[in-house]
């Protein structure tokens, strides 16, 4: 026998993988390898699949993932509706475990970081491709802040995009009005495969860090509002690889001063820590 999974599990992982998710193509990997169950799961556990947790806010649902599996002999004979190939998928035979449980049933994976494993929970709760990409005109504000167009899904309990105050209408206009007349910001903006936002960052392309009385412009990557905390890291690695010069070490509004080098500023290396940050005499852009 084969290992078993549900076709929304598998659109999970195959997304989960997609988006990035080291541990979601292990897994696919193998469930696509064709061997035996008993060579790829521990214990007796099979048909595994997965259910959501709902909770329903105004203008989005908070979901939360859940993985289930049959952990019963089916083939034992004092089993109920031993022959009954639906029996394993009964609630009554199913039991619920957690992402590190349900990850820990493979046993021919590697270890995994901390980091690896957060990103899985997180990645698995988005059942779609995910899109990042730069922008620079007025719409691209609007678009990314009206709240009309966030997506309607969400990670239990990590939504920042959400919580925006500047996610209505008219806010999004002046917003927009204010980032692309008068600053000259470009914006990131993450979307799903059905352009619902999922996140997204105002990029300074044109700031000046004055340090011992040295200058040079360089480009910094502002707060990030998400859906997903996955999405978080993800802008993060899309900033880096349009080389993009700094991120905000702690991602909120308090802390303005401390950054995070995501590439190297030629005149000054990849010290973490800025002391001042100005606008470009150029430019109108500023921090």
């Amino acid at each position: 026998m084969k290992t078993i999974v549900s076709d929304e599990l598998k659109s999970r992982l195959s997304h989960a993988a997609e988006n990035g998710s080291v541990i979601a193509s292990a897994l696919l990997a193998e469930l696509k390898s064709g061997k035996d169950v008993s060579e790829v799961i521990r214990g007796s556990a099979n048909y595994f699949s997965t259910k959501r947790k709902k909770t329903t806010y105004d203008n989005y649902n908070s979901i939360k993932i859940v993985f289930t599996a049959c952990t019963k002999d089916i083939t034992n004979k004092n089993f109920p509706d031993r022959l009954n190939p639906q029996a394993p998928w009964f609630p009554e035979n199913r039991t619920d475990i957690d992402p590190s449980t349900f990850i820990g049933y493979f046993k021919n994976l590697p270890e995994y970081t901390s980091k690896d494993f957060d990103f899985f929970s997180s990645a698995i709760c988005l059942d779609s491709k995910v899109n990042i990409k730069i922008y620079d005109k007025m719409n691209d504000f609007i678009d990314a802040y009206k709240g009309e167009n966030y997506s309607p899904i969400v990670q239990h309990g990590e939504t920042t995009l959400h919580n925006s105050c500047m996610r209505s209408e008219e806010v999004a206009r002046n917003a927009a009005d204010f980032y692309y007349n008068f600053a000259g910001a470009k914006i990131i903006v993450a979307k799903d495969s059905a352009n619902n936002i999922l996140g997204r960052a105002i990029v300074w392309p044109n700031v000046i860090w004055s340090k011992e009385e040295e200058e040079q412009s360089i480009s910094v990557l502002d707060r990030v509002y998400f859906t997903h905390t996955f999405i978080l890291q993800k802008i993060y690695e899309y900033a880096q690889s349009i080389t993009i010069h700094l991120r905000k070490k702690i991602n909120d509004y308090e802390h303005s001063r401390s950054f995070i080098v995501l590439n190297p500023i030629e005149k000054f290396g990849t010290i973490p820590d800025m002391i001042l940050l100005r606008p470009s005499s150029s430019s109108n852009s500023w921090m």
